[in-house]
């Protein structure tokens, strides 16, 4: 061989073992990525905590915990959809046995029964 040819093939031999370092360390952070997923644990949900909520007022008691779920039913049973609620506020008056309540900011006087 030439002494040209000698160097190219030289250098082309260079270019192919840096490739195949390269493969090597790619394939070795592929694998410890892969592990340490697996070795990751799933995240515990939560219990929730089932609650019921009571005001007592003037010899009277209501049940007011599932309040926003009456409050949506009333806002779909008025033709609108429960998906466009984006902030719900809820003013509980016993003394009228009534919950008043504001979507999306629209204060309309709008009520439900407690």
């Amino acid at each position: 061989m030439t002494e040209r040819k000698k160097k190219v093939a030289q250098e082309a031999a260079d270019i192919v073992a840096a490739a195949e370092n390269t493969v090597k360390k790619i394939s070795k952070k592929a694998a410890a990525k892969t592990e340490d997923v697996e070795e990751k644990k799933p995240a515990r949900r939560k219990k929730a905590v089932s609650a019921v909520v009571y005001v007592q007022y003037a010899g009277s008691e209501y049940v007011v915990s599932g309040l926003s779920e009456k409050v949506t039913a009333a806002y779909e049973a008025e033709g609108n959809k429960a998906s466009a609620i984006k902030t719900l506020e809820i003013y509980v008056k016993p003394e009228e046995g009534k919950a008043y309540y504001v979507v999306n900011g629209d204060a309309e006087g709008k009520s439900v029964e407690l």
